[in-house]
């Protein structure tokens, strides 16, 4: 074993690196330059993923939100913090009344506190779009937003399983 920890690390930051390679260019098909840039992207991205993450995880605990794991009968959204993006300003207090029924805290910001957020009509336009991609949020539709405070599990296309 070495007390030089830039070496003692250097098999696992190649490994890695040649991770990323693999997954830009499966096929082998790129110069050996453009390969290192976009597995070098990707890293980047990785990390990005991983630190927003991390912040999500931090402000959760310090939210005093109940872990997900003690979760109530008909509290199908204890632990939950939700934003409603889209929909009319009628639509979106419907859908906040309910969060809170079911157990979920309504938020108007984004925040890495934030767990879910339910897209009412055009909210895909919204200008947090973006951002709620970036945290890889769980978007909700309003039908699978419905069937999950019903007590029913939304499958990936909105229906109930």
């Amino acid at each position: 074993m070495t007390d030089d920890r830039t070496a003692a690390t250097e098999p696992a930051r190649r490994g890695l690196m040649a991770k990323f390679e693999r997954q830009v260019d499966p096929e082998g098909k790129l110069s050996p330059q453009e390969r290192a840039r976009r597995a070098e992207s990707a890293l980047k991205a990785h990390m990005a993923r991983m630190s927003a993450a991390a912040a999500k995880a931090r402000a959760l605990r310090r939210s005093g939100l109940p872990d997900r794991s003690q979760v109530a009968e008909g509290q199908p959204l204890a632990g939950h913090r939700v934003l409603v993006i889209g929909g009319s300003e009628a639509d979106v207090q419907t859908v906040r009344r309910q969060v809170r029924q079911a157990g979920g805290v309504p938020t108007r910001q984004l925040t890495v506190a934030v767990t879910d957020v339910v897209c009412l009509s055009g909210g895909d336009r919204d200008r947090r779009a973006g951002r709620i991609h970036l945290l890889d949020l769980p978007v909700l539709t309003a039908q699978q937003f419905a069937a999950l405070v019903a007590g029913e599990r939304p499958d990936q296309n909105g229906s109930p399983t």
